[in-house]
């Protein structure tokens, strides 16, 4: 009886247990094709990713400018951050104009481009998300529209093109892993490779071959990669883990068995990270110093030295290394003062010292270098050494990282020869002739911990520390150059003399127009505030005891338009003039570039307390005494256009100001006297004649006359007293309490 029921249950069970079976294999076919499809269709979105990658700001408005990097390797180089448009599915891509190129149209899909007119660019617009999807679909999902408001098939859009668009689709050239629009391929060249120096005792062959990343979509210039090869180096056929930087020095040991160069790491990817100082020594094999100074949050660079003569980039003592190394060159944004500190690693001009209307003289900036003195035994010390001072050189000593700091600021030991110089120190200093040493001491946690009087910059003459007074913080310390002599005694030191909130900075605006507080450490810890820096001079007089310069340099003769700077009008006038304050109406990043644009939106400021804002540099003293002739330069100024320019009378002694309105572009003050006010305008230097062709005569413009009864008809406008003694035009009443927080007063009794 069992064995009957056994069986009726058998017969029963096994299909289902096969069905089951049956079933679950369908169900983990159908979850592995899900899956599949999942996979395939993120593998298809990744390809539609589009990437901009910006690198750098540019025109008045700081736009934005980059490229911009697809998945699937479609390569866009030069445009605009606002200047694209992508379609809903990533296909297409509407690029604008960037400089003078014409707009374009993408197609990722089939890899093409088509070039277009400012009008058919519009056209394209209109219809821009109905260009067909990439899937080729016809109908978004959800949308509620008809025909004609569907997105396209392909032959609709080909119509559409044929119809609308002049030129026809070019195909995208394939470099590599990328596709680029035809116009963009770079003109390739077959460089020949550069000649590597071989070891001094022969042995080992070195040589290099051309080096390609495995996928150029990473590279962050990767077009440069074609008009600038780059070379990987060898060692007996070898390829080693280095693509050589061939602009920068190459430096064997004398027996051979040790090399020092500038490389990029291949592992990392030579295009993304800065160059390495890598050393091969055939007992150790590679090390490398990623970063050419320990990290540190002070903002100043060091970077490669040239070889230079008498100066080589590398020099072996054995199992050490010498690398010379230049300290970067501190930029202000706006000459003289301003919140915003560029530096620069290569030639910059800066300024050496005024022409006697007032022009700046310009000379390239000297270098400040040092050496740092690799161990090969221990590559993790850090230590300096100095150009010679008083006979021998400075040494320098990490002793905290900035990780061990408060403030993130590397602190170093100081000694010279055998001497130990007390204190914790900055790496950063200037040599001054060989005979003294510029330092900055370092403040524990930013300034707020250090000794009560203890002076930040000090002087070094071989036998003796000298502190020098100044009454703010110094961020950075620069050599300058001389005008006339081969080397200046000067020192220019960027002061933080306040605190300011970035959003106050206007570059349109005199910085003495920005609201801004005086300088404390607690002020600037809080993020939305940032420091006003101004650049002034320091300088040993005959003695050899070093002091702070004015801000100001004393005239006796009246300025151009152009002049730079601050100055202060003393001798032989019976009130005497400050101006101070004055700005560049532009501000690139080459002061040449605008050496004949006119300083505007200075303070002129009378030693009897008379005050007018707004004023270029230009002025000259009237003859019988009666105050000031001050010339204010129109909004846009320049050489060849006739502008509006405002000329007036400071009457101190009457408590007025006159002023009237001349047409001229560049107007040059010749003199003032009883017939009148003699002017006339400047004119360019003309560019050098050809070769072989005479110069042009230079040709002097006609001095005019302003008639002295025209300032009977002239508008008078009343000073009015204002605080601290000043008298002060009625709009000018808002800024008397910026003038009267500048620091550098010619006149001490005069405000109290």
């Amino acid at each position: 009886m069992m064995w009957w029921i056994l069986a009726v249950v058998v017969v029963i069970a096994l299909p289902l247990v096969l069905w089951y079976r049956a079933d679950a294999a369908d169900r983990a076919l159908k979850l592995a094709r899900e899956r599949e499809l999942a996979l395939k269709q993120e593998q298809n979105q990744k390809l539609k990713e589009i990437i901009f990658r910006k690198h750098g700001e540019a025109g008045v408005s700081n736009t934005p400018y980059g490229d911009i990097m697809c998945a699937d390797g479609v390569y866009l180089p030069r445009l605009w951050e606002s200047g694209f448009a992508t379609s809903m599915d990533g296909r297409w891509l509407r690029i604008s104009g960037y400089g003078q190129a014409s707009p374009y149209l993408v197609d990722r899909k089939k890899r093409c481009t088509w070039t277009l007119s400012a009008e058919e660019a519009s056209a394209l617009e209109e219809i821009h998300w109905r260009l067909p999807r990439w899937s080729g679909e016809t109908v978004s999902v959800g949308a509620m529209h008809n025909e004609a408001q569907a997105p396209m098939t392909e032959g609709q859009f080909a119509a559409w093109l044929a119809s609308n668009v002049a030129n026809s689709a070019m195909p995208m050239a394939a470099l590599r892993d990328l596709w680029v629009p035809w116009d963009a391929m770079p003109a390739q060249k077959e460089e020949v490779p550069p000649d590597i120096p071989l070891p001094p005792s022969g042995g080992r062959l070195v040589g290099v071959q051309r080096y390609w990343p495995e996928s150029l979509r990473t590279e962050r210039q990767p077009l440069e990669l074609f008009t600038k090869p780059q070379w990987q180096l060898l060692f007996d056929g070898q390829p080693q883990p280095w693509v050589v930087a061939t602009d920068l020095p190459f430096s064997w040991r004398e027996d051979g068995n040790a090399l020092a160069m500038y490389a990029y790491s291949v592992a990392q990817g030579n295009r993304q990270q800065r160059v390495a100082l890598a050393v091969w020594e055939s007992e150790r094999g590679w090390q490398k110093w990623a970063e050419q100074q320990p990290p540190d949050r002070k903002p100043w660079e060091l970077s490669p030295a040239p070889e230079e003569l008498g100066q080589p980039a590398f020099r072996w003592m054995k199992d050490r290394l010498l690398q010379r190394v230049r300290i970067d060159i501190p930029v202000l944004q706006r000459f003289r003062h301003g919140s915003h500190i560029e530096y620069r690693t290569d030639e910059v001009l800066v300024p050496a010292g005024h022409q006697e209307d007032g022009r700046l003289e310009l000379r390239p900036a000297p270098i400040t270098s040092l050496l740092w003195e690799r161990q090969l035994q221990h590559p993790d010390r850090w230590l300096a050494r100095s150009e010679p001072v008083a006979g021998k050189s400075l040494t320098w000593t990490l002793e905290l990282p900035a990780s061990a700091t408060s403030g993130e600021r590397a602190a170093y030991r100081l000694r010279w020869g055998e001497v130990v110089i007390p204190g914790l120190w900055e790496l950063e200093h200037v040599i001054v002739q060989r005979t003294w040493a510029v330092l900055l001491r370092y403040l524990q946690n930013d300034g707020q911990d250090g000794k009560e009087g203890e002076a930040q910059v000090c002087i070094w003459d071989g036998k003796e520390l000298l502190p020098l007074d100044l009454p703010w913080p110094v961020a950075r310390i620069t050599p300058t150059p001389s005008a006339r002599a081969p080397k200046s005694l000067r020192v220019r030191v960027l002061a933080m003399i306040g605190v300011m909130k970035e959003s106050d900075a206007d570059l349109r605006k005199p910085t003495w127009r920005w609201y801004q507080e005086p300088f404390t450490w607690e002020r600037l810890e809080k993020t939305e505030y940032t420091p006003l820096y101004e650049v002034r001079d320091i300088v040993p007089d005959n003695q050899g005891v070093w002091r702070l310069l004015p801000s100001w340099r004393t005239i006796a003769a009246t300025q151009h338009p152009c002049a730079d700077g601050d100055y202060f009008w003393a001798g032989d006038v019976k009130d005497e003039l400050w101006w101070f304050g004055g700005m560049r109406q532009y501000t690139p990043e080459q002061p040449q570039d605008d050496a004949l644009v006119p300083r505007c939106h200075g303070i002129s400021v009378t030693r009897s307390g008379a005050v007018l804002c707004g004023t270029g540099p230009a002025a000259y003293p009237n003859p019988n005494g009666d105050g000031w002739l001050l010339l204010e330069p129109p909004e846009r100024p320049a050489y060849g256009g006739v502008t509006t320019w405002t000329l007036y009378w400071l009457q101190p002694q009457r408590r007025l100001v006159r002023n009237l309105i001349i047409q001229a572009a560049m107007p040059l003050i010749e003199g003032w006297d009883n017939q009148g006010i003699y002017w006339r305008e400047d004119v360019p230097h003309a560019a050098p004649a050809e070769e072989g062709q005479p110069e042009a005569p230079a040709q002097r413009p006609l001095t005019q006359t302003i008639d002295p009864t025209l300032w009977q008809r002239a508008e008078v406008q009343d000073l009015k007293q204002g605080p601290y003694g000043l008298w002060l035009r009625k709009e000018d009443m808002l800024f008397a309490e910026a003038i009267r927080k500048h620091r550098d007063w010619p006149w001490e009794a005069l405000i109290k």
